[in-house]
Protein backbone atom coordinates (compact mmCIF):
# COMPACT_ATOMS: atom_id res chain seq x y z
CA UNK A 1 0.00 0.00 0.00
CA UNK A 2 1.12 3.59 -1.13
CA UNK A 3 -0.07 6.63 1.15
CA UNK A 4 0.86 9.91 0.80
CA UNK A 5 0.65 12.45 3.48
CA UNK A 6 -1.09 9.32 5.66
CA UNK A 7 -4.05 8.56 2.61
CA UNK A 8 -3.60 5.54 0.71
CA UNK A 9 -3.77 5.50 -3.12
CA UNK A 10 -5.92 4.05 -4.83
CA UNK A 11 -4.85 -0.04 -5.60
CA UNK A 12 -4.97 0.92 -9.47
CA UNK A 13 -2.42 3.59 -9.42
CA UNK A 14 1.09 2.43 -10.29
CA UNK A 15 2.04 5.85 -12.31
CA UNK A 16 2.22 9.50 -12.61
CA UNK A 17 2.30 12.18 -14.81
CA UNK A 18 4.82 15.05 -14.29
CA UNK A 19 4.76 18.02 -16.18
CA UNK A 20 9.10 18.90 -15.62
CA UNK A 21 8.37 21.79 -13.07
CA UNK A 22 5.56 21.43 -10.30
CA UNK A 23 2.61 19.48 -11.45
CA UNK A 24 2.41 16.27 -10.05
CA UNK A 25 -1.19 13.95 -11.32
CA UNK A 26 -1.38 10.43 -9.98
CA UNK A 27 -2.69 7.92 -12.62
CA UNK A 28 -5.45 6.08 -11.38
CA UNK A 29 -7.01 4.47 -14.67
CA UNK A 30 -6.16 3.66 -18.19
CA UNK A 31 -7.71 7.12 -19.22
CA UNK A 32 -6.33 8.92 -17.29
CA UNK A 33 -2.80 7.51 -19.00
CA UNK A 34 -4.15 8.06 -22.09
CA UNK A 35 -4.84 11.94 -21.44
CA UNK A 36 -1.39 12.16 -19.96
CA UNK A 37 0.28 10.68 -22.50
CA UNK A 38 -1.66 12.41 -25.20
CA UNK A 39 -0.48 16.06 -23.60
CA UNK A 40 2.90 15.29 -23.12
CA UNK A 41 3.70 14.63 -19.45
CA UNK A 42 6.60 12.48 -18.32
CA UNK A 43 4.96 8.84 -17.06
CA UNK A 44 6.98 7.85 -14.26
CA UNK A 45 6.45 4.71 -11.64
CA UNK A 46 5.28 5.38 -7.89
CA UNK A 47 8.57 4.14 -6.86
CA UNK A 48 9.66 7.57 -8.16
CA UNK A 49 7.96 9.59 -6.34
CA UNK A 50 9.11 10.96 -3.25
CA UNK A 51 12.57 11.82 -5.88
CA UNK A 52 10.42 13.68 -8.20
CA UNK A 53 8.86 16.03 -5.94
CA UNK A 54 11.65 17.14 -3.79
CA UNK A 55 13.48 17.80 -7.01
CA UNK A 56 10.51 19.55 -7.96
CA UNK A 57 9.99 23.59 -8.13
CA UNK A 58 8.58 25.02 -4.41
CA UNK A 59 5.46 25.62 -6.27
CA UNK A 60 4.49 21.78 -6.51
CA UNK A 61 1.63 19.55 -5.77
CA UNK A 62 0.13 16.12 -6.18
CA UNK A 63 -3.59 15.56 -6.99
CA UNK A 64 -5.11 12.69 -9.04
CA UNK A 65 -5.60 13.14 -13.00
CA UNK A 66 -8.80 14.69 -12.91
CA UNK A 67 -8.20 17.26 -9.81
CA UNK A 68 -11.08 15.76 -7.73
CA UNK A 69 -8.49 15.13 -4.80
CA UNK A 70 -5.40 16.87 -3.36
CA UNK A 71 -3.05 14.29 -1.90
CA UNK A 72 -0.40 17.26 -1.22
CA UNK A 73 -1.65 20.89 -1.56
CA UNK A 74 0.86 23.59 -3.12
CA UNK A 75 3.96 24.54 -0.92
CA UNK A 76 3.03 21.71 1.78
CA UNK A 77 5.24 18.98 2.62
CA UNK A 78 4.66 15.27 1.17
CA UNK A 79 4.87 12.20 3.51
CA UNK A 80 5.60 9.05 1.17
CA UNK A 81 5.43 5.73 3.11
CA UNK A 82 5.24 2.26 0.65
CA UNK A 83 4.13 -0.80 3.07
CA UNK A 84 6.71 -3.10 0.65
CA UNK A 85 4.66 -6.33 2.36
CA UNK A 86 1.29 -5.27 1.19
CA UNK A 87 2.79 -4.19 -2.91
CA UNK A 88 3.90 -7.54 -3.55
Amino acid sequence: MIRINNEALPSTAKQFAYDGCHLIKIIETRKDLKYAKEGGWDILPLSKLEQTFERSCCCRSVSNWNDSHTYVAQNEEMRFEIDEEQTK
